[in-house]
């Protein structure tokens, strides 16, 4: 019987197995791709975790952005609309004051031409009796002065008698006394003020102003009344100080760089003191020909806005003015704007930072977890540190049943390893034995031969 012969080759491979070193996951695990796997689940063709959270903050935020700007504008017509209400009560205030001002003057005048004194006085009742007119002027003197002191808007009284006798007036003048100019009157361009019984209102009386040494800018206005006797004519003026009107509309706080006027149809201007003359304006002839009760308008003047109210007098021919710049209107309004963007870009700055904080922390606990498998996907199963600081919180589980997975397989690997190398070790043996087998075998053959 022939035996055949029995020979065991050495497998090459069985040299790599012991690399101690490192190890190849992907030859142990029958090739797996972990690298594509890893690079499915990466973010950089997506959206990032950091403009997320920065998203997810940032939506808040402008609905809270939304938030302000509604109420803004909420706040800023009921602020608007309040202040053009209370401008509107402000305005009949005024009106009602400078008004009743005006009443009192037309029943002061009333009740000097009908003054039974002054009656006798200025219709000549007392000339030639030196004593008796005499007595009559003192006391029509100190009547005039308790009227005068008596208002703040009266700037002079004058009673203008028959011819031969003197003019009483509240005015201090230059000369004791002076003469009556009624001739002269009748025939000027004041004779209007002559031609009823009435009590007129008027702007200026230049014959008037000329004779008693009156400068057309002390009054603003004069209320007068014609005292008629027969052919004898004698007149009562008191002028309206335009101080007195001025320091009336003084009182008055519409705001700041507010102008208050009193304006009359013929340019006659008083105001609190601002550069802009209203009677010049387009929108105060329109507000004349459009008023009716209270005439209110957003005007631009100057390159600016304003916002322009206006009434008519009900006593005198005039007009009460008003212009308010639009930018004080809505000051209060502006500053809850700004507030509102204010803590609105503080919230937003506040929400970038955190964010960025946030995602930097999970920013580097995910890099932590992608390098350790990075290195195992390149066959590196290292031994993990137990000194390495793990962040208490979900990533840093992660990262413990990462670390964790990487001891198992890494220990697992070594255990097949050395499982290998017994395996090796007893087909050696089984080599050997092979061999003295065959030797043994050859040994029985030569000597049956």
């Amino acid at each position: 019987m022939k035996l055949k012969k029995v020979s065991f080759k050495k497998d090459k491979k069985e040299e790599n197995v012991k690399e101690k070193s490192t190890f190849s996951i992907k030859k142990f695990f029958g090739g797996m791709e972990l690298t594509k796997k890893l690079k499915s689940i990466s973010l950089k063709n997506g959206i990032t975790i950091r403009t997320q959270l920065i998203v997810g903050f940032a939506i808040p935020i402008l609905f809270l952005m939304l938030v302000g700007v509604v109420s803004y504008q909420k706040a800023s017509s009921g602020l608007v609309s309040n202040y053009e209400q209370s401008t509107t009560n402000a305005l009949e205030m005024t009106r009602n004051s400078l008004d009743n001002s005006f009443q009192n003057i037309n029943q002061q005048v009333m009740e000097m031409g009908q003054d039974s004194t002054i009656r006798s006085y200025s219709l000549g009742a007392y000339i030639g009796k030196t004593a008796e007119e005499s007595s009559a002027k003192k006391t029509i003197q100190t009547a005039l002065s308790v009227k005068e002191t008596a208002s703040d808007i009266v700037q002079n009284i004058h009673i203008i008698p028959v011819d031969d006798a003197k003019v009483v007036t509240s005015k201090t003048l230059s000369a004791a006394e002076i003469d009556s100019f009624i001739e002269g009157l009748k025939n000027s361009d004041d004779s209007v003020l002559l031609s009823n019984s009435f009590v007129n209102w008027g702007e200026n009386h230049p014959y008037i102003d000329e004779q008693m040494e009156i400068g057309s800018d002390e009054y603003t206005l004069f209320c007068s009344q014609a005292i008629n006797s027969g052919a004898s004519k004698a007149l009562v003026v008191v002028d309206i100080s335009t101080q007195g009107i001025q320091n009336l509309l003084q009182q008055l706080d519409f705001g700041e760089n507010s102008t208050v006027a009193f304006v009359t149809p013929n340019g006659q201007e008083v105001s609190n003191g601002e550069a802009i003359s209203i009677y010049d304006t387009d929108f105060f002839k329109e507000g004349i020909e459009n008023i009716e009760g209270i005439y209110s308008k957003y005007v631009k003047y100057d390159h600016q806005n304003y916002f322009f109210m206006m009434c008519k007098s009900d006593i005198v021919d005039g007009y009460i003015t008003v212009l308010v710049p639009k930018a004080d209107i809505v000051r209060s309004s502006m500053e809850i704007r700004n507030i509102t963007v204010l803590l609105v870009a503080l919230s937003m700055i506040a929400a970038i930072v955190l964010a960025f904080f946030i995602t930097a922390g999970i920013s580097l606990n995910i890099k932590k977890s992608e390098k350790s498998l990075s290195r195992v996907a390149r066959g590196e199963l290292y031994h993990t540190s137990s000194k390495e600081r793990i962040p208490k919180n979900e990533f840093g589980k992660l990262h413990s049943a990462i670390r964790n997975t990487i001891d198992k397989m890494r220990a697992l690997v070594l255990e097949v390893l050395n499982m290998i190398q017994v395996v090796s070790d007893s087909g050696n043996r089984v080599t050997n034995s092979g061999k003295q087998v065959s030797a043994f075998v050859q040994d029985m053959s030569e000597q049956m031969k």
